[in-house]
């Protein structure tokens, strides 16, 4: 068998991402070599690198040597809460980027030399800090 690159860890084929994490099991989402087909399937470890098992709908389990060879990894299937903080995450990144438009806007703001330049910048101050704001609030929202 060659060495597949394609899971998470070329040294590892078969093993999943993060196999040791705080839940008894993991999900992922594998894609079958013979017909591409993704398939669901739980990874269960049993205490160390190379020792756990992958659990298919129909409660067949596969090996990570042999989930290598009739299987390409695709993705892990995030929990609600991975999500969240993921969107979180994201949603703070771009009220950042409004952020320091609001500080080059003041910046500007003071630098203003007539009456339209100082409108101007208190609108792009404005602007950017309601942006801001209602990015972060986007979390709140059901």
């Amino acid at each position: 068998m060659t060495n597949p690159t394609n899971w998470p860890n070329p040294e590892r084929p078969g093993a999943p991402p993060s196999p040791f994490d705080q839940r008894p099991y993991l999900d992922h989402v594998l894609r079958r070599k013979s017909d591409n087909r993704l398939v669901d399937v739980r990874f269960f470890p049993r205490g160390g690198p190379g020792t756990g098992d992958w659990c298919f709908g129909n409660m067949n389990r596969m090996n990570e040597r042999e989930a290598a060879e009739r299987f390409h990894y695709h993705t892990p299937c995030l929990t609600a809460t991975q999500i969240d903080e993921l969107l979180a995450g994201e949603r703070e990144r771009c009220a950042k980027e409004c952020d320091e438009k609001v500080a080059f806007a003041n910046h500007e703001l003071k630098a203003s030399a007539s009456h339209e330049e100082t409108r101007y910048w208190i609108g792009e101050h404005c602007a950017a800090t309601f942006c801001a704001d209602a990015i972060r609030g986007l979390g709140d929202k059901a």
